[in-house]
């Protein structure tokens, strides 16, 4: 008998159950496959293979029940190696799946070995603690090995800059513990455990504890006619550019020994606002911070000291969900009072807007209380944008600008 008779079309639902039965039962032990009710050529094709044994002629219309091992002998005998056949004449060569979830377990296995066996894990039994509470998938545990080579040489003496250790790390590569990378995510949550603190700090505050600074010249703050003490090189800055906006470091404030005054702060959240109270006020302007949305490590480091020097935050935002949750973790966190911002003002700033609305996007943020009852009920999105003469009037000095056609006229006259 040649390969013809196991190629026979008539075979293609016997191929198809016999190759689902192999990869069952994988390349070394036998099984059996069903095909059910026969049809006439069915039979008739699958009685024309050539058997070993004599075996009675299959009829149509009954299930057929085979073992492997026999139908693929009889391939065999038609000249053809049956694994050759499953991939001409079933569509693929099978699967040894009991092989492959075999092989799976040992890939696990070996991968979690590799964990317990990591030389931080062995010196600290606590970071074994801290491994055990964390939630590992197998494709994460390369990410797991690189945080770990992390935690090992934590903590760092001296102080050392986070893209530092990244880079000396891992072969040159900076990036890894960029915020929120992968890697940096799972060293956060190892130290938080290790400490017993997770969530009380920031992560500025939980690196530093670790010996590592988290990029202090990237990360900036937006500010206008700020005022420290004058005989500090910070101070003097400052004095040098009252009345045009000035962008502090994180370096620049935590190496800085300016002493603030304590005064009214103003707060917003738009660099727009800045650039309008620079334009129109200039030197007439009161002290001013922007967070530019969720304050950076250097704005709240700087609202931070601005409060524990005495002064009165005054924040204004958007009037929409993220604007409030900004505005509601900064009372949290720095302290902030509100300033033009709350439910009336913000039905004010609705019925004064003078241009259509977009509406607020679905909330994505848990945030409560009047202003977010009155968001809800108004559904609209107020920008600082729209209502930037009333917060100009409160930031202006001069009593002879201070009123709202004034800013306007002096917002006319006064070229970008």
């Amino acid at each position: 008998m040649s390969a013809p008779a196991a190629g026979d079309p008539a075979l293609a639902r016997v191929w198809s159950a016999a190759l689902d039965a192999r990869e069952r039962v994988g390349y070394f032990r036998d099984g059996t496959f069903v095909v059910p009710e026969l049809s006439l050529a069915e039979a008739d094709a699958f009685d024309a293979l050539p058997w070993r044994e004599r075996r009675q002629r299959i009829l149509s219309g009954r299930d057929l029940k085979e073992r492997l091992s026999r139908f693929e002998a009889a391939v065999c005998d038609s000249g053809i190696d049956p694994l050759e056949a499953y991939e001409r004449f079933a569509g693929r060569r099978p699967r040894d799946l009991p092989a492959a979830r075999a092989s799976k377990r040992d890939h696990r296995a070996a991968q979690r070995a590799r964990l317990w066996d990591h030389a931080a894990i062995v010196a600290r039994p606590a970071v074994a603690e801290a491994l055990e509470a964390s939630t590992i998938r197998l494709a994460d545990v390369p990410a797991w090995l690189q945080a770990l080579d992390v935690v090992g040489v934590l903590p760092a003496e001296p102080v050392i800059e986070r893209a530092v250790l990244s880079a000396r790390l891992f072969a040159g590569d900076a990036h890894m513990l960029d915020p929120n990378a992968k890697v940096e995510r799972l060293v956060r949550g190892l130290l938080e455990r290790l400490d017993g603190m997770p969530g009380q700090r920031t992560v500025r505050e939980l690196w530093l504890d670790w010996g590592v600074e988290t990029d202090p010249l990237s990360s900036t703050v937006l500010t206008l006619n700020l005022q420290g003490a004058p005989e500090t090189l910070l101070g003097m800055a400052l004095s040098t550019m009252r009345g045009s906006h000035m962008v502090l470091t994180l370096a620049q404030l935590e190496e800085s020994d300016v002493t603030w005054r304590a005064e009214d702060v103003f707060v917003c959240e738009n660099p727009t606002v800045v650039r309008a109270a620079q334009r129109v006020l200039g030197t007439s302007c009161r002290p001013l911070v922007c967070t530019g949305g969720w304050p950076s490590g250097a704005a709240s480091a700087l609202l931070g000291q601005l409060r524990s020097g005495g002064a009165t935050l005054r924040h204004h935002g958007d009037f929409d969900w993220d604007g409030l949750a900004i505005h509601q973790a900064l009372v949290r966190d720095a302290g902030v009072v509100a300033w033009r911002y709350d439910a009336d003002a913000y039905d004010r700033a609705v019925s004064d807007s003078g241009v259509p609305l977009r509406r607020l996007m679905p909330r994505r943020r848990t945030v409560s209380g009047a202003l977010a009852d009155a968001l809800a009920r108004g559904g609209c999105l107020v920008p600082e944008e729209l209502v930037l003469d009333g917060l100009l009037e409160d930031l202006c000095r001069s009593p002879l600008l201070r009123s709202a056609r004034a800013i306007r006229k002096g917002r006319a006259e006064r070229p970008d």
